[in-house]
C-alpha cells in the first residue's frame, strides 16, 4: 500500500547543495532555493513567471496564454524559467494529502481496508469527472443540432418561397453549435480532463516513489528496478489521455439512439440498415480492441524486462566493458526487444485498423443505408441525403470511438492495476518498543530472515495509518527520529518487522530468546565472521531491515548508518555529507578532519563545493567510504552502525579512522558502535567482539576473554597472526597490518580523473535542441529506417490516391442526389453505381493506406533503438561519468513510448488530415470559385497561427521530457541507497525533492495542453468564419445568376465546410502534436550519433594471432593519455617492459597516474597516435577492443552482478562448459554457496553478500584464465581465512601469468617481482624491490617511510 508520508519541505541545506544536471525549476538567475524549488515571487528575465489565475473572459478563451506564445514566437524558443505555475490543487504535496484521504476506510464491521487504486482515484477526482461529464453532455446537443441546422438549411434552399431572413437564421445556428457547443465546450471539457490526467499522473508518480522508499526487502525482490521506472515513465504517462475519452463509454450510446431516432425521421426504414452494418462491426471492433489489450499486456511485460536490462548494463558499463561483454548484452537486450517489438507491433497494426475503421465504417454505412433507402423509393433529395450523412456522422463517430474509447481504458486499466499490486506489496513494519533495560541501546532477540513473506499487512498496521491519516500525518518514522515530548517511551526505540526477499546471508540471524543481544550505551562492539556468515545481517536486524519471524528488536536513540557499499549521490562533496541537514561550518569541517577528508578536500577542483558523479564516480573507493562515514559523524545519532567501514582504506588512513573517528568520536563521547569488520588488527581495542557463524552468535566477549576461550575466534585470530608474520618476513615495515590491492578509479587515495569544470561540476547540463527539429531526424525516421526514399514516395502516393477516391466518391454524391430531383433520372442508376463502386475502392485503398504508415514507424521504432543502444554501449567511460544514468534511461524509456505507441498514430493522423485538407479545398474552390476570394487569408492566417504556436508548443515538450530526467536519476539513487536513507530518516526529504521535480514537469504539460486549447479557440472561430463564408454564399446562390450553386452541391459544400473546420484544426494540432512527439526521436537521434564513442570491437585487418598472448609479455612506448581532447596528458611518454609471467606491484601517490595506466591498457580512454602497448608483439592501440579487453582478466573492487542466473554472470558468452564453470566456482570458494549455474541472481546480485559478490568477480578471472591478470581490491571484502585460501588458489592459478597489482598499502607487493612508482604520470622508477629499497632516497623508500610513519 501506498506508504503514508506526507511530501513535507526538505530541510534547508547549503546553497551549494545542488547539482547542474536538468533543472527546470532553476532560474536563470540562478536564485533557486536550497531544496531545488522557486521563491514563489521570483520572475524570469521576461518577467513572465506567474503562478496561473486568469480572469473569467482570459479563462474562457484562453488569452492567458498570449503572452507566452508571442515570448516563444519573438525568441524562438522559451525557456524553463519563463514558464508559469500550476495551480496550487495541482501541486504534488496537496494532491498527496487528497490521496491519503480517501486511500482507506472503515467498514461496517470495523475492519480498515484499503480501496484500489482506481477506486481511490475516482473518489479524489469524482468533481473534474462530474464537470466533464455534464460538458460532454452539453457538447452531445450541440452535435444533435448541427445536423438539425444542415438540413434546415438545405430544405429553405429546395423551397422558392422562404425567406432570406430564415436562410441566415439557419446559417448563425449551424456555425454557433458547431463553434461554442463542438468547439468551446469541448476545449474545456478537454482542458479540465488534460489537468486531471496531469494530476492522477502526479500523485501515482509521487506515491511510486514513496512506495519504493518503504519497500519490504521481500517485496522490493518482487519487482525489478526496470518496473519501478516503468511504473513512472510508462504506466503513468497513460492516463491522462484516457481521461479524454472516458466520457465516450455512456456519451456513445446516448448519442447513437438519439441519432438513430432522429435518422428515423429522414429515412424511415433504412435507418435501421444503418444500425445494422453500426452493430455487424462491433465484432469487428471488438476483435481489434481485444488485440489491442493482448499487445498492450505482453508489450508491457516485455518492456519491464528490456528497461531493467538496459538500466543493470548502464549500472554495470565499465564491468561491461573491462570484460568485453558489451556485444554479449547488446544481444540479450536486442533480444527482449524483439519480443517487445512483436507485441508493439501487433498494437500498432491494430491501432491502424481501429483508424481505418474511423474511415471505413461511414463508407460502408453510406452505401448500405442509401442503397436500401433508395430501394425502398425513399426521398433521395440533397436536404435528405446530407442530413442523413451529418446523422451518420454523428452516429458513427461514437461507433467509431467505442473500440478507442476501450483501448484507451483498457490500457489505463492495465496500468491501474500494474500499479494496484505494487502498492499492495508490504512496507516496512516501523513499530516502537523500549529495550527492556535502561541501561541498553539496542537489544535483539529471536528469529530474523531475509526471505518469508505475508500477502496481507497487519490489522492493527492499517489501523495506524489510517489513524495518521486522520490526523494529518504522512510521515513513517524511521529509527533515526527522536521521540516526541509527549510520547511515554523515554528515547525512541523501534520493533520492525520486515518482510524481506532472500538476499545476502539469505538464512538471516538467530538470536536465542533466553539469551538476546544485548549492547550497552556507550559500548564499542565488533563483528567478526567469515564471508556470507551474518555480519551484514545481524547489523540489517539491528537496523530492522529483516523480517522477524519472533522476538524484539529495541533500538534507544536515533541511528547513524554507513553502508558496505557506501551510498553516494549527485551532489556536491558538501551535499554528500550533509543530506539535507543544516550546515554548520564549525560542525562539518570537524567532521571532515576526523574521518581524514582535508587532504582529499583539498585536492578537488571546488574544494567541499566540487560536483560528485552518480555512484561518487569521480571518488576512489577509500574516499566513498570516508564521505559515508563524515555524514555519520555530522549526523551525531546516538548509535553508530558502521558495515566494514575500514576495508576500502589504507593502513595508515584506517587507523587514523578507528582511533580518531570510531574510538575518539564517536565512543569516547559516549555514543554506542556496533561496527561489522574484516580488519582483526583493530578487536584488542574494542570493548566487546560478537562471533558470528552461520546466521548464529557463537560467541561473545571482550579480546582476552574470546583468546582464552580458544573457540573460532582464536582460531581467526591465530590464521590472521599467522598471514601477517608470513607477510612480515618479506615486508619491510612490520608494524603495518594485512593490506589489499586497489585500482582502477576506485583506490583510496586516487580517484578517477574525469573532466571537471575549474569550479568543480562534473555532470554536464542536459541541452535542450533550440529552433526547429532538423530535418536530419524526419530524415532518419521516415527515410533510413524504411531504406529508401522510394518506399516514402511511394506511400504518399498511396495516402493521394486513398483521398482522391474518397473526394470523387463524396462528389458523386452530390451527383446522383441532385440527379433523383429531375422528372426522369436516367443517369441515376448509373452514378449511383459508380458512387458504390468508388466507395469500396476507397475502402480497400485506406487500409493499404493505415497498414503502410503502421509498418512504417515498426521499422523506425526498430532501427532507431538499435542505433541508439549500439552507440550508447560503445560510448567512452567519460561519458558516462559526466551524464547521468537517468537522463540516459530516459530515452530508453519515455521517449521509446512515444516513439514505439504515440508518433506512430500522430503520423498516420497528420497524413490523412492534410490529405482530407487539401481534398476539400480543392473541391470547394472548383464548386465555388468565390471560396478563393478569402482562402488566400484564411490559408495565410493558419500559416501565422501555426508559425506563432510550433515553437511554444515543441520547447514545451523538450522541457517536459528533459524534467523526466532528474526524477528518474534521483529514483535510482533513492533506490540504491534505500537502507541508507531509511535509516538516516532521509524519506520525506528525498520524496518532497522527486515532487518539485514532478511540479515543475507539470509547468511544462500543463501549458503544453493550454495552448493547444489556445489553437483550437483561435482555430474554430476561424472555422466557424470560414463555414459563415460559405453558407452566405449559398444563401445568395439560391436565387443569383453569379453565383451558380444548386441543392447537391450545396450539401456537398455544407458537408466539407463542416469537415473543414475540425480538420484545419486537427491537421495544425497533429502537426504540433507530431512535430512534439518526434521530438523523441530528436532526443533518440542526439544520444546516437555521440561523437564520445570507442574504437571498433573488431579490426578485421588486424586481428591478434590464435590463442594469443602466450607469454603475457607487455612492451610500453611512448604511451601517452589524456581524458578528453583539450584535457592535459595524465600519462607522459611512458617506457616500460614487463615481462612475461611476472608479478609486478604499481605504487605512487595520488594522482601519480597508476590508475591511468590501467585505463590506458584497457583502453577505456585512448592514447595517443604516438603510443603504442605491445603484448606479446601485438599492438593493442591498433587493435580492436573486444580482442584486447579479451586477453586481459581484471578483479575489480566494486564487485558488479548482473540479474539472471549464476552462469550468465559468469560466462554471458556461453563460451565454457558447466565442468568448467563449477571449477572455477570451486576455486573461488563458492562451491558451498552456489548449488546450481541455474540459481538465480538478482537486480544487482542483491541476494548475496558484497563479499560474495566480489567472489564470483574472482571466479570470472579464474574461468577467463588469460595471460594477463589485473588485480583491483581482489579481496577486500572477505575475511582474513577465505582471504589466504584466496591468495594460495591465485598463486597457484596465475603463477605462470603476467599479474599486475594496484597498491597503496605497500606490504602485499613487497614481494613482487617487481615494483613500478608512477610519478607524475611517468615511470618514477621500476625495479625489484629489493633493489629500491636499497637506495634511501628512491621513491620507493619514501613510499615506505611514509607509510611506516604514519
Amino acid at each position: 500500500m501506498p506508504p503514508n508520508q506526507t511530501a513535507s519541505a526538505p530541510a534547508a541545506t547549503s546553497p551549494d547543495n545542488s547539482t547542474t544536471t536538468f533543472d527546470p525549476l532553476k532560474s536563470s538567475q540562478g536564485k533557486s532555493l536550497p531544496n531545488g524549488n522557486f521563491d514563489p515571487e521570483e520572475r524570469g528575465p521576461n518577467n513572465t513567471r506567474k503562478r496561473i489565475n486568469p480572469n473569467p473572459f482570459s479563462f474562457l478563451v484562453w488569452a492567458w496564454v498570449s503572452p507566452y506564445v508571442n515570448l516563444a514566437s519573438r525568441q524562438g524558443q522559451i525557456a524553463a524559467e519563463d514558464l508559469p505555475y500550476v495551480r496550487t490543487s495541482s501541486e504534488t504535496k496537496n494532491l498527496n494529502d487528497r490521496f491519503r484521504k480517501e486511500l482507506f476506510y472503515t467498514d461496517k464491521d470495523g475492519k480498515v481496508v484499503q480501496r484500489s487504486l482506481q477506486v481511490t482515484v475516482g473518489r479524489v477526482f469524482f468533481k473534474p469527472l462530474l464537470v466533464t461529464g455534464l460538458l460532454h453532455v452539453v457538447e452531445m446537443a450541440a452535435k444533435l443540432l448541427t445536423p438539425m441546422f444542415i438540413g434546415l438549411l438545405l430544405t429553405w434552399f429546395e423551397n422558392e418561397g422562404d425567406s432570406y431572413q430564415n436562410g441566415i437564421l439557419y446559417v448563425v445556428g449551424l456555425v454557433s453549435s458547431t463553434f461554442i457547443g463542438q468547439g468551446l465546450i469541448w476545449a474545456h471539457s478537454a482542458m479540465i480532463a488534460f489537468a486531471m490526467g496531469m494530476d492522477i499522473r502526479t500523485v501515482c508518480n509521487s506515491q511510486v516513489y514513496r512506495k519504493a522508499m518503504a519497500l519490504s526487502p521481500s517485496s522490493r525482490a518482487k519487482v525489478t528496478t526496470g518496473e519501478l521506472v516503468t511504473y513512472m515513465s510508462t504506466d503513468c504517462e497513460k492516463l491522462p489521455q484516457t481521461l479524454i475519452t472516458i466520457h465516450q463509454i455512456w456519451t456513445a450510446p446516448c448519442i447513437i439512439i438519439l441519432g438513430v431516432t432522429y435518422l428515423y425521421h429522414y429515412l424511415g426504414a433504412a435507418a435501421f440498415v444503418g444500425v445494422a452494418v453500426l452493430i455487424l462491426s462491433i465484432p469487428m471492433q471488438a476483435f481489434i480492441a481485444i488485440g489491442v489489450f493482448k499487445a498492450q499486456k505482453g508489450m508491457a511485460k516485455f518492456t519491464d524486462k528490456r528497461n531493467n536490462l538496459v538500466n543493470e548494463a548502464l549500472q554495470g558499463i565499465k564491468i561491461l566493458k573491462l570484460y568485453g561483454w558489451e556485444q554479449s548484452y547488446q544481444e540479450r537486450i536486442e533480444n527482449m526487444r524483439q519480443e517487445e517489438m512483436k507485441f508493439c507491433a501487433m498494437y500498432t497494426y491494430r491501432s491502424a485498423y481501429m483508424f481505418f475503421m474511423f474511415i471505413g465504417i461511414p463508407l460502408m454505412l453510406n452505401v448500405s443505408v442509401f442503397l436500401c433507402h433508395w430501394g425502398l423509393g425513399g426521398d433521395m433529395s440533397p436536404s435528405t441525403v446530407f442530413t442523413a450523412i451529418a446523422l451518420m456522422g454523428i452516429i458513427r463517430m461514437p461507433m467509431v470511438m467505442i473500440p478507442m474509447t476501450m483501448q484507451s481504458v483498457i490500457s489505463a486499466s492495465i496500468a491501474f492495476k500494474r500499479m494496484d499490486r505494487f502498492f499492495r506489496l508490504e512496507e516496512m513494519d516501523i513499530v516502537k518498543e523500549a529495550c527492556i533495560s535502561k541501561e541498553n541501546a539496542i537489544e535483539l532477540k529471536g528469529d530474523f530472515t531475509w526471505g518469508a513473506v505475508e500477502e496481507v499487512a497487519p490489522e492493527k498496521e492499517l489501523e495506524a495509518k489510517v489513524e495518521a491519516t486522520k490526523e494529518g500525518k504522512g510521515s513513517y518514522k524511521t529509527v533515526n527520529q527522536k521521540v516526541e515530548k509527549d510520547e511515554k517511551v523515554e528515547g525512541d526505540v523501534e520493533l520492525q518487522e520486515v518482510k524481506v526477499a532472500v538476499g545476502a546471508d539469505a538464512f538471516g540471524v538467530s538470536i536465542p530468546m533466553d539469551k538476546p543481544l544485548e549492547i550497552k550505551k556507550g559500548e564499542l562492539v565488533a563483528i567478526v565472521g567469515t564471508v556470507g556468515s551474518g555480519k551484514s545481517s545481524l547489523l540489517g536486524a539491528c537496523l530492522g531491515e529483516l523480517e522477524m519471524k519472533s522476538g524484539h528488536v529495541g533500538l534507544d536513540g536515533t541511528v547513524g548508518y554507513a553502508a558496505q557499499s557506501p551510498w553516494i549521490v549527485n551532489n556536491t562533496l558538501r551535499g554528500n555529507i550533509l543530506m539535507g541537514k543544516e550546515y554548520d561550518q564549525a560542525r562539518f569541517n570537524h567532521a571532515v578532519a576526523t574521518c581524514a577528508l582535508g587532504s582529499d578536500i583539498d585536492m578537488l577542483p571546488a574544494g567541499v563545493d566540487t560536483e560528485i558523479g552518480e555512484k561518487g564516480i569521480n571518488l576512489s573507493g577509500g574516499q566513498k567510504a570516508r564521505v559515508a562515514l563524515a555524514r555519520a559523524v555530522y549526523f551525531d545519532p546516538d548509535i553508530y552502525m558502521l558495515d566494514d567501514p575500514l576495508s576500502a582504506v589504507d593502513a595508515h588512513v584506517g587507523k587514523h579512522l578507528f582511533e580518531k573517528a570510531i574510538k575518539k568520536e564517536m565512543n569516547e563521547k559516549g555514543k554506542t558502535v556496533l561496527f561489522a569488520t574484516n580488519q582483526l588488527h583493530v578487536l584488542d581495542k574494542v570493548d566487546r567482539i560478537i562471533v558470528v557463524v552461520d546466521g548464529k552468535i557463537t560467541e561473545t566477549g571482550d579480546y582476552n576473554s574470546l583468546i582464552k576461550s580458544k573457540g573460532n575466534f582464536a582460531k581467526l585470530m591465530a590464521e590472521f597472526n599467522a598471514t601477517q608474520n608470513n607477510e612480515s618476513k618479506t615486508a619491510p615495515p612490520p608494524e603495518l597490518a594485512r593490506v589489499r590491492s586497489s585500482s582502477i578509479g576506485s583506490a583510496d587515495g586516487e580517484k578517477e580523473e574525469v573532466d571537471m569544470t575549474e569550479e568543480g561540476k562534473l555532470i554536464e547540463v542536459e541541452g535542450l535542441e533550440k529552433g526547429g527539429v532538423d530535418l536530419k531526424v524526419f530524415e532518419l525516421y521516415f527515410v533510413k529506417a524504411v531504406g529508401s526514399k522510394r518506399v516514402i514516395v511511394g506511400l504518399l502516393i498511396l495516402s493521394i490516391m486513398a483521398q482522391a477516391t474518397q473526394n470523387v466518391h463524396e462528389l458523386m454524391t452530390a451527383v446522383w442526389s441532385e440527379e433523383s430531383e429531375k422528372a426522369e433520372p436516367n443517369d441515376f442508376v448509373k452514378y449511383f453505381t459508380i458512387w458504390a463502386v468508388l466507395g469500396i475502392f476507397a475502402l480497400i485503398l485506406a487500409l493499404f493506406r493505415a497498414r503502410a504508415w503502421a509498418w512504417q514507424g515498426i521499422n523506425a521504432s526498430l532501427n532507431l533503438h538499435d542505433k541508439l543502444l549500439t552507440n550508447v554501449l560503445r560510448c567512452r567511460m567519460s561519458f558516462f561519468d559526466t551524464t547521468p544514468i537517468g537522463r540516459v534511461l530516459n530515452r530508453f524509456t519515455k521517449d521509446f513510448y512515444m516513439v514505439d505507441l504515440e508518433l506512430p498514430r500522430n503520423v498516420s493522423n497528420f497524413i490523412v488530415c492534410l490529405m482530407s485538407v487539401i481534398g476539400s479545398f480543392t473541391f470547394i474552390g472548383i464548386v465555388l470559385p468565390w471560396f478563393f476570394i478569402v482562402m488566400g487569408p484564411i490559408l495565410y492566417y493558419y500559416y501565422c497561427v501555426q508559425r506563432w504556436y510550433r515553437p511554444l508548443s515543441r520547447d514545451l515538450q523538450r522541457i517536459e521530457s528533459a524534467s523526466r530526467s532528474p526524477i528518474f536519476a534521483s529514483f535510482s539513487e533513492s533506490v540504491a541507497g534505500v537502507m541508507s536513507v531509511r535509516a538516516y530518516g532521509l524519506g520525506d526529504e528525498l520524496c518532497a525533492k522527486s515532487d518539485v521535480l514532478v511540479d515543475c514537469g507539470n509547468n511544462a504539460f500543463y501549458l503544453m495542453h493550454s495552448s493547444n486549447r489556445w489553437l483550437q479557440v483561435r482555430l474554430d472561430g476561424l472555422a466557424g468564419f470560414t463555414m459563415a463564408f460559405v453558407c452566405f454564399f449559398i444563401v445568395l446562390g439560391k436565387s443569383s445568376d453569379i453565383i451558380t450553386v444548386d441543392a447537391g452541391m450545396a450539401g456537398l459544400l455544407i458537408t466539407y465546410v463542416q469537415m473543414v473546420t475540425g480538420l484545419m484544426n486537427w491537421i495544425v494540432r497533429m502537426g504540433c502534436e507530431t512535430e512534439a512527439r518526434i521530438t523523441s526521436v530528436e532526443r533518440i537521434v542526439e544520444y546516437s550519433e555521440l561523437q564520445e564513442v570507442e574504437a571498433s570491437p573488431i579490426v578485421e585487418d588486424y586481428r591478434p594471432p590464435q590463442n594469443w598472448p602466450t607469454k603475457g609479455d607487455i612492451i610500453l612506448e611512448n604511451l601517452s593519455m589524456r581524458y578528453r581532447e583539450g584535457l592535459p596528458l595524465v600519462l607522459n611518454d611512458v617506457n616500460l617492459t614487463i615481462p612475461g609471467g611476472s608479478k609486478v606491484g604499481v605504487a605512487g601517490r595520488t594522482g601519480s597516474g597508476k590508475s591511468s595506466l590501467l585505463v590506458s591498457l584497457f583502453r577505456l580512454a585512448e592514447p595517443t597516435k604516438e603510443s603504442k602497448i605491445l603484448i606479446d608483439d601485438y599492438d593493442c592501440c591498433k587493435g580492436g577492443l573486444k580482442d584486447v579487453r579479451s586477453a586481459i582478466s581484471i578483479i575489480p573492487q566494486d564487485p558488479v552482478m548482473f540479474q539472471g542466473t549464476v552462469k550468465s554472470n559468469i560466462d554471458p558468452v556461453d563460451d565454457y562448459s558447466d565442468d568448467e564453470i563449477m571449477k572455477a566456482l570451486k576455486l573461488s570458494e563458492l562451491a558451498d554457496v552456489v548449488t546450481n549455474l541455474d540459481d538465480a541472481v538478482d537486480d544487482g546480485g542483491s541476494n548475496y553478500s558484497v563479499g560474495q559478490r566480489q567472489l564470483f568477480c574472482l571466479a570470472r578471472a579464474m574461468l577467463r584464465n588469460t595471460k594477463i591478470l589485473v588485480l583491483d581490491e581482489a579481496t577486500a571484502n572477505v575475511d582474513v581465512q577465505t582471504d589466504e585460501k584466496l591468495q594460495a588458489t591465485l598463486r597457484q592459478q596465475f603463477k605462470e601469468c603476467t599479474v599486475i597489482t594496484i597498491a597503496h598499502r605497500l606490504n602485499t607487493i613487497s614481494d613482487s617481482d617487481y615494483i613500478l612508482v608512477m610519478n607524475d604520470g611517468m615511470v618514477g622508477e621500476f625495479g625489484s624491490p629489493t633493489e629500491l629499497q636499497k637506495n634511501s632516497k628512491s621513491l620507493w623508500s619514501g613510499l615506505l617511510k611514509s607509510e611506516r610513519g604514519s
